[in-house]
């Protein structure tokens, strides 16, 4: 299977809860739809028109953990605008809470991108590989502009596992052979968090998934139900599974 890699930084970001109103939440990693929107914006396909496109299967998306991030919670201030005498002199705001995630270095993540479609792999690898986007990248909420940059594109191995593995990325909770986390031999901070998986065209949810990750980004020992992609980046081998 050939799997592009590449890094995502910045100084902020806000990857909005699905179930969350009023105020804005965020999850501590981003769900495989923010990620296929960041990947769709560097292809410039246009909003809601690629749903069909990056489905599981036809695009495979892990994403790891490289800068542990902590919540901030801030107050935004909304206006009512129905004229442009209104940016001016608005007549109603609100304020609502909006979680942000930052780190004394930044937030970081990295993606293993994957595509069975030839020219959104060709496309996506050439892009990443020059530092070039036709919309500029952000990390979940458009104030927060992030940065690209490329680690590899590679073949690499993708098939079962048997016994346990140390998988670097995070994992969806039903594919964890029951009974095999191993949560004694080393200090971890888990957290399992309900995320989206893609959506149907009209930006309906199609499905979530549970996943489950260290927050400080160590990988994770376990066994593994369905296939993990392996591969060696910088003389180390990673196990990562897809969203």
């Amino acid at each position: 299977m050939k799997v592009l890699v590449f890094d995502v930084s910045g100084r902020y970001a806000h990857f909005r809860k699905y179930y969350t109103n009023s105020s804005s939440l965020t999850y501590l990693v981003p769900p495989r739809t923010t990620l296929c929107g960041l990947a769709a914006g560097i292809l410039g396909i246009e909003r809601d028109a690629y749903y069909d496109q990056f489905v599981p299967g036809k695009v495979d998306i892990g994403v790891q953990i490289l800068k542990p991030a902590r919540k901030i919670m801030q107050t935004v201030n909304y206006m009512k605008i129905e004229g442009p005498k209104d940016f001016i002199q608005p007549k109603n705001h609100t304020q609502i809470p909006f979680e942000i995630l930052t780190g004394d270095d930044g937030v970081a993540y990295r993606i293993y991108f994957s595509s069975n479609q030839a020219e959104i792999m060709d496309r996506m690898t050439e892009s990443v590989r020059e530092g070039w986007s036709w919309y500029p990248p952000y990390l979940g909420s458009a104030p927060f502009q992030c940065s690209l940059t490329y680690v590899c594109d590679t073949e690499a191995d993708y098939g079962v596992k048997d016994g346990r593995i140390r998988v670097s990325s995070l994992v969806r909770v039903e594919s964890i052979k029951e009974k095999t986390l191993d949560i004694l031999s080393e200090p971890v901070s888990l957290y399992r968090e309900n995320m989206p998986r893609y959506f149907d065209n009209g930006r309906t949810l199609h499905e979530t998934a549970s996943y489950l990750y260290d927050v400080n980004g160590k990988a994770l020992k376990m066994e593994v139900k369905e296939p993990v992609l392996s591969l060696e980046i910088c003389n180390e081998q990673v196990c990562v599974t897809f969203m």
